[in-house]
């Protein structure tokens, strides 16, 4: 089904009013639910830092990089930070996947 635009005039007062709502709301939701993988730390999540994986493989952050524009790694982003899964890092060095 698609979505219809609708214009409508409202004033500067009604729209903060609407955002401030919305803002609200959405805090609500996210307090509600902590367990959400956006408020998980990486600990609790199973992630590696770059470190931990520099440190696991002994090689530099370079190196790092390379493999994951290589995909011998696959980085996940959150909030603006780079991480790896500990279960596929496993993988790779219990497979000794050469890399």
């Amino acid at each position: 089904m698609q979505d219809k635009t609708y214009l409508i005039s409202i004033s500067k007062e009604e729209l903060k009013s609407i955002v401030r709502d919305s803002i609200k709301e959405t805090l609500r939701n996210f307090n509600a639910n902590p367990q959400t993988a956006e408020n998980k730390n990486p600990d609790s999540l199973n992630l590696l830092t770059i470190k931990d994986v520099m440190r696991l493989f002994q090689i530099s952050r370079v190196t790092v990089n390379t493999w994951c524009n290589k995909a011998y790694l696959k980085p996940y982003k959150i909030n603006g930070s780079v991480y790896f899964k500990k279960e596929e890092i496993n993988t790779v060095l219990e497979n000794n996947i050469s890399l």
